[in-house]
């Protein structure tokens, strides 16, 4: 049991500049994680981390006042909530944002955090979330009766749109928005996403289609919030935003009118036919568009030929490429090189080849065509919108190898790595509890 004296030791520890032993004292502090740690011992590592500590370059983090709050996570019910909501305004940035998720992991931190967003969005707490998880929590156990409210009043805050619509849309999703929630919820976004969808067409009109992906402006950003609020407000089931995601659905950014047509699906009104084939012939739409309507029974508007498997293999192809940790967007061209017969676990499956490329500027360009694999998926069955999980690219140009020897070289990263995950499971010393 981690008591306030071992913090107090600790904390002197972080105080002295010598590198190596700043690093012994985080290492300590980290193998805090599993420990049990008493009330008291929790709020003493929240006021030190109110503490200004010296940086010692070398080490990560330079100051360790995230990490005093961050250990807490692994023990949400130890420190009282509201003694974190008194601590916060003390706390560097980071901190802060550490304790903010705190809260939010508490079953019982749902008041705390509520005042604490208030005060934020009526400024008395400056702090952007600049993509920190700091809710993240509550897709898991929500709170809606009271945090709608101030997660209601944080979207016109724009560096908190993202993070407090995630919330929200956590809410809406398990159905625990009430009906004057809703209606609130629902008049901003009726306010809000007109502006929102115009200026992004405005920008497309003027840059072209392939400004969506561009790095070099906030579009992708813009891009991002709008399409969640967009599935917000079809969630609201308020008939009141059925303008707007009329508006959304015909919007020349075919990942909004995705959203545009869901929304519509989900308050009973029929979205335009037209709409739909073109966001399921965009493949980085196609799952989004394929998957949503089919849950709402609806699967019957897409046309055939989008939801062969071969459509919804390259769809997945293209969902893989766009993870931030790949491309980070979809490519520019994608093509089926060849379809390769296995064996997936008894099952005779399909892994699909494809060839992709981008344009410059991206770092990918120069590279030419690449190949990628997706699937497997099974033939025993009906088209699958998920794959069996060797969706993967080597980022390899295409003339470098034959099709057969891509395939054979992607299998063999992938084998390895599931050796290497294995391996490393099995050296991690078992925690008693």
């Amino acid at each position: 049991m981690i008591s306030a004296t071992d913090v107090e030791q600790l904390r002197r520890d972080l105080m002295n500049a010598e590198k190596d032993d700043r690093e012994a004292a985080l290492q300590r502090l980290s193998g805090w994680k599993p420990t049990a740690i008493d009330q008291a011992g929790a709020h003493a590592l929240l006021e030190a981390a109110a503490l200004a500590y010296p940086e010692v370059p070398g080490t990560y983090p330079a100051s360790p006042n995230e990490d005093l709050v961050r250990v807490l996570w692994e023990h949400p019910d130890a420190a009282d909530p509201r003694f974190v909501e008194h601590i916060v305004p003390a706390l560097p940035a980071d901190a802060q944002l550490a304790a903010i998720r705190l809260l939010a992991s508490n079953p019982v931190g749902a008041a705390p955090l509520a005042d604490v967003l208030r005060a934020i969005g009526d400024g008395r707490l400056p702090l952007s979330p600049h993509f920190y998880p700091v809710l993240l929590p509550l897709q898991h156990s929500p709170h809606a009766d009271e945090l709608a409210g101030p997660l209601i009043a944080l979207l016109s805050r724009q560096e908190w749109t993202h993070t407090a619509g995630s919330a929200l849309l956590a809410f809406a999703r398990s159905g625990e928005l009430n009906a004057a929630q809703r209606a609130e919820l629902a008049a901003w976004l009726a306010d809000e996403l007109p502006g929102r969808l115009s200026a992004l067409a405005n920008y497309l009109s003027e840059h072209g289609p392939d400004a969506r992906f561009s790095e070099e402006s906030d579009y992708a950003t813009s891009r991002a919030a709008t399409g969640l609020l967009l599935d917000l407000a079809g969630r609201t089931t308020e008939s009141r935003t059925t303008g707007v995601l009329l508006e959304a659905a015909s919007h020349a950014d075919p990942w909004l009118a995705t959203w545009g047509i869901l929304g519509l699906a989900r308050l009973g009104a029929e979205p335009p036919r037209s709409a739909v084939d073109a966001t399921a012939a965009d493949p980085e739409c196609r799952l989004a568009v394929v998957e949503g309507l089919a849950e709402l029974g609806q699967a019957d508007l897409i046309a055939e030929r989008w939801r062969t498997q071969l459509s919804i293999a390259e769809a997945n192809m293209v969902r893989w490429l766009s993870f931030p940790t790949e491309l980070g967007r979809p490519p520019t061209q994608i093509e089926h090189l060849q379809t390769f017969r296995i064996d997936d676990d008894g099952h005779p499956a399909d892994l699909f080849l494809f060839k992709f490329r981008t344009d410059p500027p991206h770092w990918s360009a120069g590279k030419g065509w690449m190949t990628g694999v997706s699937g497997p998926f099974w033939q025993d069955g009906p088209p699958a919108a998920q794959s069996g999980g060797m969706t993967f690219s080597r980022f390899e140009a295409l003339d470098s190898r034959s099709p057969a020897e891509h395939l054979k070289t992607m299998i063999g990263t992938l084998t390895e790595w599931a050796k290497q995950q294995a391996d490393d499971a099995q050296d991690e010393p078992s925690q008693q509890p």
